[in-house]
């Protein structure tokens, strides 16, 4: 992989790897998933916090990824269930 090139005020910072570890971008693959184009981030984050039942300020990675995931699997299933309805 092409190193990354970040431009500061006085110098430029070539970094080997992304700054976010695998699991944010996980994270945020699931969060880009979630279909709420007009949440804005903030509010996107607190909902997903919420569905959790975790306070927003003290809430996990590994929390927020699993109520994005059941939120999908959930959306997807009521949508089967209309289908055959």
């Amino acid at each position: 992989d092409a190193p990354l090139v970040a431009q500061t005020n006085r110098r430029t910072v070539v970094e080997k790897s992304p700054r976010l570890p695998l699991r944010h971008n996980n994270l945020h693959r699931q969060l880009a998933n979630l279909g709420y184009p007009h949440w804005r981030f903030g509010q996107l984050v607190a909902n997903v916090a919420g569905w959790e039942d975790a306070d927003l300020w003290d809430v996990e990675d590994a929390q927020m990824l699993a109520a994005a995931r059941a939120h999908l699997e959930a959306v997807a299933q009521r949508e089967e269930e209309r289908q055959r309805a």
